[in-house]
C-alpha cells in the first residue's frame, strides 16, 4: 500500500510539472516579440498583431485576488477623444491583450493567458482563491492533488479558429481539434479529462498550427 502510495505522489507530481510547462512554454509561440497596443476590429487582426484602431488610451488592470496577483481582467480608458469606434473584437495595451465577455450591463475584458492562435482566459465575476482541480484517476482512487490551480469562481474560456469565445469542455475541446487528427485522437483516449488535460491539448494544437 505504501509503494502504490508514493507511486500516486510521484505521478501527481510528473502531471503538475507538465501542465505547468505547457503553461510556461506557451509563451513561445507567439510571432511578434512586440505587441502592438490598439483595438482589433477582428480575430484576424489580432493574429497579425496589427489593431487597425490606434488611439491613445489607458488600462486598469484586476487581479484574481488579494493572495493571487494573476492578471484576469482589464478596462481601458481613451484619452484626448470623443470618437466612437464601434464594435471591436479585442484590445492590447502593449504588454497584454483582452477579450470582451459577459458583463451585467456592459462587456468585461479578460486578459489572455496564453499569446498566439487560440489562446484562453479566465472568465468569472467574484474574486476569489486558487483552488486545485483533480487531475486523473488512477487505479480507481481520485488523487486530491492536481495539476491545474483555477481561481475560484473564475472558469476557462478559449479562442476558436473562427474567433469566437468558447467554454473549455470536452465538446468545444473536440471540435477544435478536429483540425489535427493525430491530437483528436489522443484526446479522444483520454478516460477522465479534466480542465487541466483539456488545456494541455489547446496548446498543442496551438504550437501545431504554428509549425505549420
Amino acid at each position: 500500500m505504501k509503494r502504490i502510495f508514493s507511486f500516486a505522489i510521484l505521478i501527481i507530481s510528473l502531471l503538475h510539472i507538465n501542465v505547468l510547462q505547457a503553461q510556461t512554454d506557451s509563451s513561445k509561440i507567439i510571432k511578434d516579440s512586440i505587441l502592438i497596443k490598439g483595438f482589433y476590429k477582428n480575430y484576424q487582426e489580432y493574429l497579425n498583431n496589427n489593431p487597425s484602431i490606434r488611439l491613445n488610451f489607458s488600462t486598469k488592470l484586476f487581479m484574481a485576488s488579494e493572495d493571487d496577483s494573476t492578471i484576469v481582467r482589464g478596462e481601458y480608458t481613451v484619452i484626448d477623444t470623443t470618437d466612437m469606434f464601434g464594435d471591436f473584437w479585442g484590445f492590447c495595451d502593449g504588454e497584454n491583450i483582452f477579450v470582451p465577455n459577459g458583463g451585467l450591463f456592459q462587456a468585461k475584458y479578460w486578459k489572455l493567458q496564453s499569446p498566439g492562435p487560440n489562446p484562453y482566459f479566465f472568465f468569472g465575476h467574484r474574486k476569489g482563491v486558487l483552488v486545485v482541480i483533480p487531475s486523473a484517476v488512477i487505479v480507481g482512487i481520485m488523487l486530491s492533488a492536481g495539476s491545474f490551480a483555477l481561481p475560484e469562481s473564475y472558469d476557462l474560456m478559449f479562442i476558436n479558429d473562427s474567433g469566437e469565445r468558447l467554454n473549455v469542455n470536452e465538446y468545444n475541446v473536440k471540435q477544435l481539434l478536429k483540425g489535427n487528427k493525430t491530437l483528436l485522437k489522443k484526446y479522444k483516449a483520454e478516460i477522465y479529462p479534466t480542465k487541466g488535460t483539456m488545456l494541455d491539448y489547446i496548446l498543442l494544437y496551438n504550437e501545431s498550427k504554428l509549425k505549420n
